[in-house]
């Protein structure tokens, strides 16, 4: 957006009725830093109440909400002879504003995130600090741009090298996934708002055996079949390099 259109926005009052709270909070972050003043409701009775409070300039309403949709909403604003003169536009879940709040898959990357087996291993609710360390994760090598599904054929391969000599390899397919990737998204996006998108990591389910570890200078490489490898080295950091 060039300036002079961000000038146009300035003081702009935009309400945004949608049942999410997760998509009330993200559209209000979005439009916010465009310069607009933006207003929320939850429903077409909440927005009367706040259409006759702030007198917005323009209101964007989901379509597909509970008790009160989108197209009866409107019909509420236009059937007001003090409200009606105001724009409504009627957002469905493949526009790009709801789209951001929603979570829509974008494209596709290789993730390698390491965790401390000692902890994790210990309980499995201890796996966000297993995974909190320096330079615990890695993404590459490119993006796959791309909104549509990959294949549940689609081959992913892990192997570890140390002073040249294989020592695990491993391999499996998307179909062993439980959830589909969309699905993992869409829970993401359930109660988390990501104004800028995110990376979503599903855990590849190839596992080295528990009397596994990695050593520093092992060579870890992950190939997904038309995304490409992504290769990374263990290093161990002295302890005055520490964070």
């Amino acid at each position: 957006m060039t300036p002079s259109d961000r000038n146009k926005l300035t003081g702009l009052k935009v309400l945004v009725i949608d049942d999410s709270k997760t998509i009330r909070r993200t559209a209000e972050t979005l439009l916010s830093k465009e310069g607009c003043e933006v207003f929320t409701a939850v429903d077409g009775f909440d927005a009367l109440s706040k259409i006759a409070d702030h007198q917005p300039d323009i209101v964007f309403v989901d379509i597909m909400m509970p008790r009160l949709d989108g197209y009866q909403t409107c019909a509420l604003i236009k059937h007001n002879k003090v409200f009606k003169q105001i724009p409504v536009i009627m957002l469905s879940s493949k526009d790009g504003l709801f789209d951001r709040a929603r979570g829509r898959i974008v494209g596709y990357t290789i993730g390698d995130d390491v965790s401390s087996r000692d902890i994790e291993g210990e309980n499995p609710l201890y796996l966000p600090q297993a995974k909190v360390y320096e330079r615990s994760c890695a993404l590459g090598p490119g993006i796959l741009l791309t909104d549509a599904a990959l294949p549940r054929s689609t081959r992913i391969e892990l192997r570890i090298e140390r002073a040249g000599r294989n020592v695990f390899r491993g391999a499996t397919t998307l179909a062993q996934l439980k959830r589909s990737p969309a699905t993992l998204v869409e829970f993401l996006y359930r109660e988390n708002a990501f104004p800028s998108g995110c990376f979503l990591l599903t855990g590849t389910g190839i596992v080295p055996a528990d009397s596994f570890t990695l050593a520093p200078r092992d060579e870890i490489a992950i190939s997904i079949a038309g995304i490409g490898a992504l290769t990374n080295t263990v290093e161990q950091l002295a302890p005055n390099e520490r964070p």
